[in-house]
């Protein structure tokens, strides 16, 4: 899988993350580190190393030692101007996602099941209404949900275990069945 474009991986139950980084974990919404991350699923043994940038995610995560991070895969050279298309089971496709730690805010992960629950409800609506945007009677894009979704994976940093996180979608207008236009 490290030389494909295109992912579609199943949504693990727990996976492993390895970000290797010669300035470890990045201190700044800019910081643009040009790392590599190693993902591994044991359920379906799936692995990929693929090239990212990484900031940190979000303005409250910069004062603590464990801090959420923004990752986009870059194709190339860290330009990202080639960004593969990476889909894990029902969701919307993106080249970029957050790797949460909840450090401080333990409810904000708890918050995932609510998410997951939420949609197990939608899925078992008729398909004309199964989605937020299908009852606003907005036509679109099948897999946008316009909430988050993530699972639990195993982080490691330069090969040390940093901590348990949430691989995570992130508020993409993808995701939100929106318009880059509109």
């Amino acid at each position: 899988l490290n030389d494909s474009v295109v992912l579609k991986l199943e949504q693990p139950t727990l996976a492993y993350v390895n970000l290797s980084s010669k300035y470890g974990i990045p201190f700044t919404k800019t910081s643009n580190f040009k790392d590599w991350i190693e993902y591994y699923d044991p359920e379906t043994d799936t692995y990929f190393n693929k090239r990212v940038r990484v900031n940190v995610q979000g303005a409250s995560s910069t004062l603590f030692p464990k801090r959420n991070v923004s990752i986009d895969f870059c194709e190339d050279a860290w330009l990202c101007d080639s960004v593969p298309d990476v889909t894990f089971k029902g969701w919307v496709k993106q080249d970029g996602f957050h790797l949460k730690a909840f450090y401080t805010d333990w409810l904000r992960g708890v918050g995932i099941v609510g998410y997951q629950l939420f949609d197990e409800v939608e899925s078992n609506l008729p398909d004309e209404i199964d989605r937020i945007w299908k009852r606003a009677g907005i036509d679109g894009n099948k897999k946008a949900r316009c909430y988050p979704d993530g699972f639990p994976c195993a982080f490691y940093l330069n090969g040390e275990f940093y901590g348990i996180y949430v691989w995570q979608l992130k508020k993409h207008r993808r995701n939100m069945n929106m318009d880059k236009h509109n």
